[in-house]
């Protein structure tokens, strides 16, 4: 696997010292290097590289502005190397892979990239998978639904029951898988994944939300003709008024499924 690696510093020693660290790491390519944020944001948008080595203090916008100008766009695996360790906690805030500081230890750069090549071999493996479980060759094209969901944890992929799925939730460039053993991350969109599961049990109803319908536990009558969904793992969730259509039409469909639900 060969990652394409981008590096943002105004300091060409720090770019320097970077470029002969990666040099050691096998499979890398250095595609770019910058010295500005703007151009920073430019490139990745365009070029969507698989990992960001990126400086905080860079003239015309800081590293946490690239990252909140890509925000739309996707971001890469940001790796922050700066001097100053005072920025580390909002990296993390910012879902930064790692925090580096300047200079560099080679022993602790080492470890930082292992971290991140697993991290970005597990995502390639669970969208490979998330390919393989939504197409049946025999349907002539049509979907698949799958019944188990893929997630990276650490360094496996764990594959999760639909049945004991409760939500997915939008977060960011992730979605959070809310079950009935925990939370998981996924990098995945909210639509991507609206798409993949199937529409009779899991109904987005929200810009935000994606609900297994087994799981609802209570239908409460909100403003506006909308709805709170009260989940069993107790999760109040308010349909927007934009998705209201998505209720009112399975109420339709399953009213005595949905009666038993409620009145439970």
């Amino acid at each position: 696997m060969t990652l394409h690696v981008f590096i943002a510093d105004d300091d060409h020693l720090a770019r320097e010292q970077i470029r002969y660290l990666l040099a050691a790491q096998a499979g890398v390519h250095v595609v770019r290097e910058f010295s500005t944020g703007w151009e920073t944001v430019r490139a990745v948008q365009e070029e969507k590289p698989d990992i960001l080595f990126l400086d905080v203090q860079m003239p015309d916008l800081d590293g946490f502005g690239v990252l909140k100008e890509l925000s739309s766009n996707g971001i890469p695996e940001v790796v922050f190397v700066t001097a100053y360790d005072q920025y580390a906690l909002k990296a993390f805030e910012v879902r930064a892979s790692d925090y580096l500081m300047k200079p560099v230890d080679p022993h602790r750069f080492h470890e930082t990239f292992e971290k991140v090549r697993r991290r970005i071999e597990s995502q390639r493996e669970t969208e490979a998978d998330s390919r393989q479980l939504s197409v049946n060759p025999a349907s002539e094209g049509k979907l698949d639904h799958p019944q188990r969901l893929a997630v990276p944890s650490g360094d496996r992929i764990l594959f999760l029951p639909l049945d004991g799925v409760f939500s997915v939730e939008a977060a960011g460039n992730y979605v959070r898988i809310h079950t009935s053993s925990g939370s998981y991350l996924r990098r995945d969109t909210l639509a991507n994944m609206a798409r993949l599961l199937d529409p009779e049990r899991f109904l987005r109803v929200h810009r935000c939300w994606l609900v297994n319908v087994d799981r609802i536990r209570e239908l409460i009558p909100w403003f506006h003709r909308t709805f709170i969904l009260v989940m069993e793992n107790d999760h109040r969730i308010q349909v927007s008024r934009s998705f209201r259509g998505s209720i009112e039409s399975l109420l339709g469909k399953h009213p005595r499924q949905l009666r038993r639900q409620v009145t439970a």
